[in-house]
């Protein structure tokens, strides 16, 4: 979860107008680069998920047509469509989880590690804004210690405490301020191998896996072009209206 940077809480602030706006614009940007690289993440694995329970349908859909030999002592030709379907839907399924391992290598698992990131940048936020709490407190002290006509030696101490609180706030803004940018800069650059990668992964699922249904498509003398969608569904329709001539079904 996000720091919740001092800025919101209401209270009065010791710095420019700039500084705050840097500030403030650095970190709306950061949560939101933060949530949605959480959510790509996420659906990631929803991706893999997916994929994992298609190949088990797949699976269980070709032993259901390997256990249909019987259909063999009948009409020889469907069984060897049946068969050729079977042994390609058991291809698939081993591309299936190739593609699997692949986004799991190329992909998840790179943005589980870039996401751990945001839990540091937060924390360094959080220290920032921790020094500015004491830079805060030290310099209204001087303000009450200032209202006063005459300063002991807690004015003098309070001193020393501001200049340092006041170094160390300065040097962790300015590099956050420095560093933020070079963070978003750094995480496009390696989005895109991410990406790539992805990318890469489903291209080679889908050529491989056309592949082997031209195979198929050729060996049981189904040609991929043959018939569009529209006219294998009349054509079914046809069949089934032959089927219902009969009078055990009709």
């Amino acid at each position: 979860m996000s720091w919740i940077p001092f800025r919101k809480q209401g209270k009065k602030t010791i710095l420019d107008k700039k500084t705050c706006f840097e500030y403030e614009s650095n970190i709306e940007r950061l949560n939101k680069v933060e949530a949605s690289t959480r959510k790509v993440y996420k659906e990631g694995k929803k991706h893999l998920e997916s994929n994992a329970a298609l190949s088990k349908m797949q699976q269980r859909f070709a032993q259901e047509l390997n256990v249909g030999t019987s259909i063999k002592e009948t009409d020889e030709r469907l069984f060897n469509i049946t068969q050729s379907l079977q042994q390609t839907l058991v291809h698939q399924s081993e591309l299936l989880r190739e593609l699997n391992n692949n986004i799991q290598k190329s992909f998840v698992d790179p943005m589980k590690k870039f996401t751990s990131n945001f839990a540091l940048v937060n924390n360094a936020i959080k220290r920032r804004d921790q020094s500015l709490s004491e830079y805060t407190k030290y310099n209204n002290r001087r303000e009450k210690f200032l209202e006063k006509e005459s300063q002991s030696g807690k004015f003098d101490a309070n001193e020393r405490y501001l200049a340092l609180a006041k170094a160390d706030f300065e040097r962790r803004n300015i590099k956050l301020m420095e560093e933020l940018p070079k963070f978003f800069d750094c995480r496009s650059t390696y989005f895109m191998l991410c990406f790539k990668g992805l990318v890469k992964s489903e291209h080679d699922y889908f050529s491989k896996s056309r592949e082997i249904f031209e195979q198929l498509a050729e060996k049981v003398d189904c040609p991929i072009e043959q018939l569009t969608e529209e006219e294998y569904r009349e054509e079914t329709s046809k069949r089934l209206a032959d089927i219902r001539t009969l009078s055990i079904v009709g």
